[in-house]
């Protein structure tokens, strides 16, 4: 599967990495409709799956990007599916929302970014992002 089958849909980009990491993807796509799959690229993967467009550009995309419920459980799947390829090793993961017309359109943006994917992969590589939450109340801090 290398291009999107109509012209109503695209490809969804969820993470890239290296190709001996993620050769075999599985998992819920953003539609469940359309399987998530790996899409090699000069030895980068891109996690990607089918969409419809009209889900994310146009009068539907903005009603169902104002709907908690529709974003927060896209959210999620975008999520499980760059944590199950991190899990296989080191990935740059993308904004959720980051579409491409095409498998030819895609794999041009690997060959362009290569060298900076490459980089980041290696440096990210036996490192976790870690998170931490604060919270300041400036009047008490003050005093």
């Amino acid at each position: 599967m290398n291009e999107p089958e109509h012209e109503d849909r695209a490809l969804y980009l969820y993470c890239v990495g290296y190709a001996a990491d993620l050769a075999e993807v599985s998992g819920v796509g953003m539609d469940q409709r359309f399987p998530p799959y790996a899409l090699a690229c000069d030895g980068l993967v891109a996690v990607v799956s089918e969409v419809l467009l009209a889900e994310f550009r146009g009068p539907e995309a903005e009603r169902s990007l104002g709907n908690l419920e529709w974003m927060s459980e896209r959210a999620v799947r975008h999520e499980r599916m760059v944590e199950a390829a991190l899990a296989r090793g080191p990935v740059l993961p993308v904004r959720f929302g980051t579409l491409f017309s095409s498998a030819e359109v895609l794999r041009r943006f690997l060959e362009i970014n290569r060298d900076e994917i490459r980089g980041f992969l290696e440096m990210a590589r036996g490192h976790e992002e870690w998170a931490i939450k604060g919270f300041l109340d400036r009047d008490a801090a003050a005093k």
